[in-house]
């Protein structure tokens, strides 16, 4: 089924997370109180957050992250607080010795949280920037093929083409963890070699005005979209 089809749903903890599944999570990170979300943080984050100067983007990455871990913490039944991130070589974080996979990503007071058993997820929401002129940016970022999409598109849809190829774009590097790729007009989704192409690329239905895609390593049965109850973590 086509993503774009499927309702979110709106529940009170995660389902189990089986294999051949990918479940996306969608997180409203204005609606989660800043200072109760900056109160759960750990010593690190807390650090991280601070250095962010924007006051918007730092309560976003704030919510993510407690959003993230009362997530991982629901799927692993274990306490938040006790979920420990490593970081990949290219500072993609995981979880030593457990299969679960996962991604997360935030633009413009929304994010979205990706979960996968034993398959590498990457997963991207942009918002759409309605004083972004696709033409100066695309050639820097997208192969000829895509660079091409990008300018025959019609006026009123070079917006929608160009964040659906980039969506996909980053997606698929943040599948892979690795920071292989220094310049991205060099790969074409479409002709990438096979240790390097995703099994699984999907667009996702964030809502107006947003554009989301996700990218596995592995074939995938089913996406399963979820809204996150704030009732998961709620206020004291």
């Amino acid at each position: 089924m086509n993503p774009a089809d499927i309702a979110w749903q709106t529940l009170d903890a995660p389902p189990p997370l089986i294999g051949g599944e990918l479940h996306v999570w969608r997180i409203q990170t204005g609606r989660m109180d800043s200072r109760w979300a900056a109160q759960r943080l750990n010593q690190v984050e807390a650090a991280r957050a601070d250095r962010i100067i924007d006051d918007r983007m730092r309560i976003e990455w704030a919510a993510s992250r407690v959003a993230l871990r009362t997530l991982l913490g629901g799927y692993l039944v274990v306490k938040p607080e006790r979920i420990v991130f490593n970081l990949g070589e290219s500072g993609k974080p995981f979880l030593e010795g457990k299969p679960i996979e996962f991604n997360l990503s935030h633009t413009g007071g929304l994010a979205l949280a990706a979960f996968a058993t034993g398959n590498p997820v990457g997963i991207d929401v942009e918002y759409m920037r309605e004083d972004l002129d696709p033409l100066d940016v695309a050639p820097a970022v997208f192969a000829p093929d895509e660079l091409r999409r990008v300018q025959n598109a019609a006026p009123d849809c070079g917006l929608i083409v160009f964040y659906g190829l980039w969506t996909h774009k980053e997606a698929w590097l943040k599948m892979l963890g690795t920071g292989l790729v220094d310049d991205l007009s060099a790969y074409s989704l479409a002709h990438l070699p096979a240790h390097l192409r995703p099994s699984r690329l999907c667009d996702l239905p964030a809502g107006p005005g947003y554009k989301a895609a996700a990218a596995l390593k592995h074939p995938i049965d089913a996406v399963r979209l979820f809204d996150f109850g704030f009732d998961q973590c709620s206020n004291p």
